[in-house]
C-alpha cells in the first residue's frame, strides 16, 4: 500500500510538472508569446540567434525549426540562423509542441543582403 501511495504521488508531481504557480490544471494550451531573432537583416552567410519564448514551457515540450533557405543549428528554444550565401528574405518559422496539448507555430521573416 505503501509503494502505491508513493507511486500515485510520483504520478501527481509529473503531471503537474508543467503547471506554474497559480495557473489553471484545464488550460491546455500552449502559451507560445514571441518569436524574436538577434537581427533582422543580415549580410550574406551571417548567422543570428533566435528564440522562442513560451511561458509555460516544461521538459516535455519540443520546438521543430523549419527555413525556406539557410539552414538551423540546435533544436532547443533558442537556435542560431545561418544564412545562405544569396540575398533574399527568407522566413524562420517555429513549432512547440506539447504531449496532449494544442501546437502552436510562429514565424519570423529575415532579410539577406
Amino acid at each position: 500500500m505503501k509503494k502505491l501511495l508513493l507511486f500515485i504521488g510520483f504520478i501527481a508531481i509529473v503531471f503537474s510538472s508543467c503547471l506554474k504557480p497559480g495557473a489553471s490544471k484545464t488550460n491546455d494550451e500552449i502559451q507560445f508569446t514571441n518569436l524574436s531573432a538577434d537581427t533582422y537583416t543580415l549580410s550574406k552567410s551571417a548567422s543570428t540567434k533566435i528564440t522562442a519564448t513560451v511561458q509555460n514551457a516544461c521538459p516535455e515540450i519540443t520546438y521543430h525549426w523549419s527555413v525556406n533557405s539557410g539552414s538551423i543549428s540546435g533544436s532547443s528554444a533558442q537556435v542560431v540562423y545561418n544564412a545562405p550565401a544569396g540575398a533574399s528574405q527568407i522566413t524562420v518559422s517555429c513549432t512547440v509542441n506539447h504531449p496532449g496539448k494544442q501546437s502552436k507555430t510562429k514565424s519570423v521573416s529575415i532579410n539577406i543582403n
